[in-house]
């Protein structure tokens, strides 16, 4: 049997503690300058000039012309027209009822020439003096204001920035693990074999054989006898042909 053991042993472990290290540490650093330049700029002035511009106009120009004008006059004259006139005219009648006879006056119309004047109008024409308008160039002269932009230069003084390099120089915190032993006690476990008596029961298997019958399928070939009908060509007479019957053909 396997008895465990424990057993007090020293081991010597390494443990490490965080400490920290001033170090001096160099690095550059970039530095603006400041340098006043003296540039040169260009500045636009607006100068009015006078300036003689010739330029066109057109005149109208009244010329006096003879020309033929038509004109109408009013002309009297007589015209003759047909015109409806209704007058009155006594007509006998005699009463259906009494037989007794009566005049009585129907109104007829009749067409009668009426004379009458009409105005009407006739052209003619006469020689008339009038003005005609018309147009011609002619050529001008005057002063004209013009603007134009005049360059002055002229210095001034910037401040440009330029960039140095500079070394400084600084204490920077570090941190380092340092190694320490320790020393520690654990308990060690072993197994140490011990010897012991004892009576067991043990159970032991021996192997039987043992005929059993088993129920077996298997297929058997059996022949049979089977009849196949198979299609044959039979030779046929040519219709109604002379010696022979007839064929099922000539029906």
């Amino acid at each position: 049997e396997v008895v465990p053991v424990m057993t007090a042993e020293k081991r010597t472990a390494v443990t490490y503690e965080v400490v920290a290290k001033q170090v001096p540490v160099t690095y550059n650093v970039t530095v603006p300058v400041m340098t006043p330049t003296k540039m040169t700029g260009t500045t636009y002035e607006v100068v009015a000039k006078q300036i003689p511009v010739t330029y066109n106009v057109t005149v109208p120009v009244m010329t006096p012309t003879k020309t033929m004008q038509t004109y109408y006059t009013s002309v009297p004259t007589e015209v003759v027209q047909q015109m409806p006139v209704c007058r009155m005219v006594a007509t006998a009648c005699v009463d259906p009822c009494s037989g007794c006879s009566y005049t009585s006056c129907k109104p007829v119309t009749e067409m009668v020439a009426v004379k009458s004047v009409v105005m009407q109008q006739v052209a003619q024409t006469r020689e008339v003096v009038v003005n005609v308008c018309s147009y011609r160039t002619e050529a001008r002269q005057s002063m004209s204001t013009v603007y134009e932009n005049v360059a002055k230069p002229y210095e001034y003084t910037v401040n440009v920035c330029s960039y140095r390099t500079e070394a400084r120089q600084s204490m920077q915190t570090t941190y380092e693990n340092v190694a320490k032993p320790v020393e520690y006690t654990v308990n060690v476990c072993k197994y140490q074999s011990v010897e012991k008596s004892a009576v067991v029961n043990k159970t032991v298997y021996e192997n039987v054989t043992e005929t059993v019958n088993v129920t077996q399928t298997y297929s058997e070939m059996v022949p049979y006898t089977s009849v196949v009908k198979v299609a044959t060509r039979v030779p046929v007479a040519p219709a109604c042909a002379p010696g022979y019957a007839a064929a099922p053909c000539c029906k």
